[in-house]
């Protein structure tokens, strides 16, 4: 259950840094950096280390720190998702027959896109490595609760999460 909630988490993550990004853009738009801020606080506020970093690095106007430290939650939560964790992008991968399922030239595997957690749990089982669509990931709140072993990439944009699963 618990890399369930961090692959919820890894999403709000991503969607949080292109918030950051847009308001680092437009910095001198007080507006949509107190937005960024606002959402902040009710999407992804918790007691994790690296949140409350962020917070203090709010407060003090070092906002750039902010994208660096969500970066480095995203990569804590995406080794804790992911044995295997693979840099390559979903697009990068050699096209099959079938459109959930694409090849991997650097590890000679097949990498299956998974969109609910019975398939993950099933790929998980089965070893193989997988792609999560975090954009239309479904959580239906089964447990994890054996290691996944496969690798992890990244696909379309930055919302498909790829590896290994522990």
């Amino acid at each position: 259950m618990e890399r369930i909630i961090e692959i919820n988490i890894l999403k709000k993550i991503k969607i949080m840094k292109g918030l950051l990004v847009i308001a680092l853009d437009n910095e001198s738009d007080s507006e949509c950096l107190s937005s960024f801020k606002q959402l902040f606080k009710i999407q992804l506020e918790s007691n994790h280390k690296f949140s409350n970093e962020i917070l203090n690095c709010l407060e003090i106007k070092k906002h750039h720190d902010c994208l660096n430290i969500l970066n480095n939650w995203e990569h804590e939560i995406n080794n804790n998702v992911f044995k295997n964790p693979c840099n390559k992008k979903w697009f990068d991968l050699v096209t099959t027959e079938n459109n959930e399922v694409r090849f991997c030239t650097d590890c000679n595997k097949n990498v299956f896109n998974v969109l609910n957690q019975d398939e993950l749990i099933k790929r998980k089982n089965l070893r193989q490595c997988v792609s999560i669509d975090l954009n239309n990931f479904v959580n239906n709140d089964l447990e994890l609760n054996s290691d996944f072993k496969s690798c992890n990439i990244i696909c379309e944009e930055d919302s498909y999460e790829l590896g290994l699963p522990w």
